[in-house]
């Protein structure tokens, strides 16, 4: 969370550059601050190839909120440094888990609340 509010001017400054006449959007570089900074976690740790649970529930999440945001599986999975094919099996596999999982269901309630104020807070930075 710090980092994020950290990155606001920074972030203000170059979406009014890019974007000046187009809506906001959250990218995927504010999805993956929000989530390793939820988890306490390192960009290695969410991008290693490893297969533990405990990082692979953290893509899921991380592939779920991107894909809420808008976000193409092709983008999603070149940010992750996967193949497309696994974010196309984490979104089958996140919406069952969440369903039994409250834990994951509270995480990405959480995580999507935090980048929602984050958008909100640079919106209004943008208007005014």
């Amino acid at each position: 969370m710090i980092e994020l509010t950290h990155n606001i001017n920074k972030r203000i400054m170059e979406i009014a550059q890019e974007r000046k006449h187009e809506s906001f959007c959250i990218s995927l570089n504010d999805i993956m601050s929000a989530i390793l900074g939820f988890y306490n976690l390192t960009y290695a740790d969410l991008t290693a190839t490893n297969r533990k649970e405990s990082v692979v529930v953290h893509r899921k999440i991380f592939a779920h909120i991107a894909r809420l945001y808008g976000h193409n599986p092709a983008a999603i999975a070149k940010h992750l440094n996967l193949d497309r094919s696994c974010i196309y099996h984490y979104y089958k596999t996140i919406d069952s888990e969440s369903q039994y999982n409250r834990k994951i269901r509270s995480d990405i309630a959480i995580i999507t609340e935090i980048l929602q104020k984050y958008e909100k807070e640079l919106t209004d930075a943008l208007n005014n």
